[in-house]
């Protein structure tokens, strides 16, 4: 298995182990202090480690998505008013959008 070796060393940290850092294979560097029980805690933590917890968590921060859809909409339709070519499938998209919003207009 590979390790997210910094959100590794920030879950360990965070749970007070003495750690002088980690790597992306699993390794655990403790420092002198570190006792058996934070040890095997230590361990505990990276046998459930998730390496990639940016997308969940980026996931939670990004607008929804028919929000960002919107946005799209809109800067696609400012180019096509402006002249710029969005080609045939962009034409496509804008013309059944603007249909979707004529049809279901915002009160």
């Amino acid at each position: 298995m590979e390790y997210n070796a910094g959100k590794l060393h920030h879950e360990l940290v965070k749970a007070n182990i003495p750690i002088e850092g980690c790597s992306s294979i699993g390794r655990i560097d403790f420092k002198p202090e570190a006792t058996q029980e934070q040890r095997d805690q230590a361990e505990l933590i990276k046998q459930n480690h998730n390496p990639i917890w940016y997308i969940e968590e980026r996931r939670k921060k990004y607008p929804h998505i028919s929000d960002q859809i919107d946005v799209l909409y809109k800067i696609f339709a400012k180019l096509r008013l402006s002249g710029t070519d969005v080609g045939p499938e962009g034409d496509a998209w804008l013309d059944e959008i603007k249909k979707i919003k004529d049809d279901w207009p915002v009160e």
